[in-house]
């Protein structure tokens, strides 16, 4: 009886292990889905800041899929926010570029130095 019951014991401490390292592998998926969902948008951010960097003039406008969001920042030589408009090759004060990306509870961001 005393053997039976040690067992049962054995085996439920066992499922409960399992179970919950089950349970941390699909919060780690879910979390690696929303980085690489806030990476792509940092990224894009990126590619917009540099596209509106050597075309001030465009009117391009930024489209993200559902859920995910970008901040572009332009930075002069002082460390200080330019607005983007003023983001531009003609500017030459314009040195850094910032894209913060973020999907879900997932923030990534990207950072380009112009030199």
């Amino acid at each position: 009886m005393l053997a039976v019951i040690a067992l049962g014991s054995t085996i439920i401490g066992a499922t409960t292990i399992a179970g919950l390292l089950t349970l941390y592998e699909l919060r780690a998926a879910k979390d690696a889905a929303q980085s690489a969902g806030a990476i792509a948008a940092a990224d894009t951010g990126l590619e917009y800041g540099l596209y509106m960097f050597f075309h001030p003039t465009s009117t391009l406008t930024l489209t993200l899929p559902a859920g995910e969001s970008v901040v572009v920042t332009c930075y002069d030589a002082g460390n200080v926010p330019i607005p983007s408009s003023s983001c531009a090759y003609t500017n030459t004060s314009t040195v850094r570029i910032d894209a913060r990306g973020t999907y879900g509870t997932a923030n990534r961001m990207f950072e380009l130095r112009l030199q």
